[in-house]
């Protein structure tokens, strides 16, 4: 069985020691999408939402998310971002978002990812 990464031998948490790794290029990529009805759609389509361009705002959230990923997350180190890039879609009945995420790095990409697009949806 594999030994979980952030717990010590008394079962407590703990941040994990990145010190001895080596810098490289990590990069990650998310997928996710939100359900929406014709009227919803519709309203995006033609801007009609009163706080604005709909699509707009969840690429500014999903960077945002993306940027305070440490702060989000228990456990998480601190991340230089080198890219964070925030594709929305909007088809019938979904909105379609793409994150992509990389730095260069000693740690993280994935729960970087993962913040982005949790803030984007």
């Amino acid at each position: 069985m594999q030994e979980l990464t952030h717990v010590n031998s008394d079962g407590k948490a703990e941040m994990v020691d990145v010190s001895s790794k080596k810098e490289t290029l990590r990069t990650a990529r998310a997928y996710g999408e939100v359900l929406i009805s014709t009227d919803v759609h519709n309203a995006i389509k033609k801007n009609l939402i009163k706080k604005g361009d709909v699509l707009t705002i969840a690429k500014i959230a999903g960077i945002q998310g993306a940027k305070k990923t440490s702060e989000l997350i228990p456990l998480c180190h601190n991340i230089f971002i080198s890219k964070v890039d925030v594709s929305l879609e909007l088809h019938d009945n979904k909105i379609f978002c793409i994150h992509h995420w990389a730095n260069w790095n000693r740690n993280g990409s994935t729960y970087g990812s993962f913040s982005c697009s949790t803030h984007s949806l």
